[in-house]
């Protein structure tokens, strides 16, 4: 199986993370290769706890729901491409890109690592759905009606360009997939696709 590079995105409440965690274990089962995973909320979440001027910067802006600057997003993924990407691994990206300047980046770097077998996966979901499931989710963050709203609203004017800006582009292939289906079925779906490709 060739080296894969997989970008998981989709709305909140979309399941990307759990996704991205199942394609890491399934490579990591077929191949002998080692997984990169790269999740930029996880980073965000860690870099917010740090005690440093940046970080309460950060801080206050996650606490007003403002959107992090692209300058952090791109450090984020990209600090880890300069110190752990070596050529001989699969990498997983979850969470990115968030803007479509953010995309160009994205994938500006990953031509510069040379990664070959790029494959987007955008996980299709309504608003109505990804409402009730982040209610079900039932984080601090979901709970509020508004915010959730703001959150969703967000996605499809800003979030949802820069999916689509990877459907033209070359060496990348683009799936779009029914979020709305379950775990296991979205999940099967993925690993045909990557499997079909050796």
């Amino acid at each position: 199986m060739k080296l894969k590079t997989i970008i998981v995105t989709g709305i909140s409440g979309s399941g990307k993370g759990t996704q991205g965690r199942l394609i890491q274990e399934y490579l990591e089962k077929e191949t002998d290769k080692r997984v990169e995973y790269v999740e930029t909320g996880k980073f965000f979440r860690e870099f917010i706890r740090e005690d440093s001027y940046a970080s309460s910067l950060a801080q206050d802006l996650a606490k007003n729901g403002g959107l992090q600057p692209l300058f952090l997003a791109v450090w984020s993924w990209g600090g880890q491409f300069v110190k752990r990407l070596t050529g001989d691994e699969h990498l997983v990206v979850d969470g990115s890109p968030r803007v479509l300047a953010e995309s160009t980046l994205l994938h500006n770097a990953l031509s510069f690592f040379k990664r070959e077998a790029i494959h987007v996966f955008y996980l299709r979901l309504s608003d109505d759905a990804a409402r009730v499931r982040l209610e079900d989710r039932g984080r601090a963050d979901d709970t509020n009606a508004e915010a959730v709203d703001e959150r969703l609203a967000w996605f499809n004017e800003c979030a949802l360009p820069a999916i689509k800006y990877f459907q033209d582009q070359d060496k990348v292939h683009y799936h779009e997939i029914d979020g709305s289906l379950s775990v296991e079925e979205i999940q099967e779906k993925i690993q045909n696709i990557i499997s079909f490709e050796e």
